[in-house]
């Protein structure tokens, strides 16, 4: 039987800095600002700065993005980023800076990268005008899973994104909120085929408003922050809002998504 070839990568990275679905009169949907696409054989690309604004809905400063991929002695490295400044959510939600950043190395032998969020941060944001302070656990993602088991079945991120559920699930947030939380269990995260969890594990400055990453401005918005899925793709998004004050109208901003595989 032939011995197998050199193994060799995948790359998978997408980003982009912007999206919405607008409701109202008009229903529109604002399409994915910045968007990048990294090749399947790596390289680098980088989006220009470029500002963008809708009028009563979201406005940017300016925003960016960057996928690269490469190979190394110890294997394959992708790097996805995005972030905006100046950013302005219908007035709610203003911040200086909000990026993210996946960097995943996959393994020379084995299927399962470390994973790491380098450079994620949220500076000056604000609620309503007030300052607040997303708490981020950074090691959402460490350490790897032994024995190239999957990130699905690892007990530690089960354990955190458990932990997190719960907490909002059993809170004081409005039960339209409370209830996305509500039923976790190792057996939906299989089915899903991802974890679903957060990078911030409480935001600080505006109490009785916040559980968890969820900030609940009655008659408002619904504010999720840096809510990441950990499966076959690893997909971090910094701030998503239901800008109930607004009908159905949703805004995501800066989220990074990446993947990559070996063969064989």
């Amino acid at each position: 039987m032939p011995s197998p070839g050199p193994r060799h990568y995948v790359f998978y990275a997408e980003a982009n800095f912007l999206t919405a679905h607008v409701d109202g009169a008009l229903p529109h949907v604002i399409p994915e600002q910045g968007f990048q696409r990294l090749p399947i054989y790596g390289g680098n690309q980088n989006s220009p700065k470029t500002p963008f604004a809708e009028a009563g809905v979201v406005s940017v400063g300016q925003g960016y993005t960057s996928v690269s991929g490469s190979s190394s002695a110890g294997g394959w490295t992708t790097i996805v980023s995005s972030a905006v400044d100046d950013l302005n959510i219908a007035g709610v939600i203003t911040a200086d800076h909000v990026a993210a950043q996946i960097t995943t190395i996959y393994p020379l032998a084995g299927n399962v990268p470390t994973v790491s969020f380098p450079g994620t941060k949220f500076v000056n944001l604000k609620i309503q005008g007030k300052p607040v302070i997303p708490v981020l656990n950074l090691n959402m993602c460490s350490p790897k899973p032994p024995g190239d088991a999957p990130y699905i079945s690892d007990a530690g991120l089960l354990a955190r994104a458990q932990a997190e559920y719960q907490l909002i699930a059993t809170s004081a947030a409005p039960p339209n909120v409370a209830g996305q939380f509500a039923g976790w269990s190792q057996a939906v995260v299989q089915s899903r085929g991802k974890v679903d969890c957060s990078l911030a594990t409480a935001v600080q400055g505006i109490a009785g408003m916040a559980f968890g990453h969820v900030v609940v401005i009655p008659g408002v918005a619904n504010v999720y922050l840096a809510e990441l899925a950990v499966g076959n793709h690893i997909e971090l998004t910094m701030i998503r809002v239901e800008l109930t004050s607004l009908g159905k109208t949703q805004v995501r901003t800066v989220t990074v998504d990446t993947q990559g595989h070996g063969m064989p």
